[in-house]
């Protein structure tokens, strides 16, 4: 509403259906890969008076999503040693069925980690969200609030077990 109050009403049945694919493949011994792949379509099954008709689409159902990984593991001086990577897709989705509000979603994220186990050390380098993509990843429609991806991130951890 205008004065910024929301209201959530039931809006009757609906209907999802979709598939969902994942695979993990060793290519070799050292290395491995993992896809995922998705599509979801969720609708309402009947009008729904004064919130939406028909065949709308249900409010954070992103009809696609997608990702893949890489993982190489390998030895160095004798250590063992690892390098990740992976991507991650979200489709577009809006949070009214009217999809008058702004479509959140519709993005990728990159990030990837490398390390090495020193006898009870680890050392980790990492990056999340690579290619600093700045997209709205989530919203909480009864506080009329949006979550940003957060940007970029690239760190080191450091670990040693007892």
């Amino acid at each position: 509403s205008p004065c910024g109050s929301s209201t959530f009403l039931n809006a009757g049945k609906a209907s999802s259906q979709g598939v969902e694919l994942e695979i993990a493949y060793n290519l070799s011994e050292q290395l491995r890969v993992n896809f995922g792949l998705g599509f979801n379509d969720g609708e309402l099954s009947e009008d729904a008076p004064s919130l939406g008709d028909k065949g709308d689409r249900l409010p954070f159902t992103a009809r696609s999503s997608a990702n893949i990984g890489l993982d190489y593991n390998f030895n160095i001086a004798g250590y063992e040693s690892f390098i990740h990577a992976n991507y991650a897709y979200v489709g577009g989705y809006h949070t009214d069925l009217a999809e008058q509000s702004e479509e959140i979603g519709d993005y990728g994220k990159l990030g990837a980690r490398v390390g090495v186990a020193i006898d009870q050390w680890t050392f980790e380098l990492y990056g999340t969200n690579l290619t600093n993509e700045d997209a709205i990843s989530a919203a909480d429609a009864r506080v009329n609030s949006w979550i940003r991806l957060i940007p970029r991130e690239i760190g080191l951890e450091i670990g040693y077990q007892f």
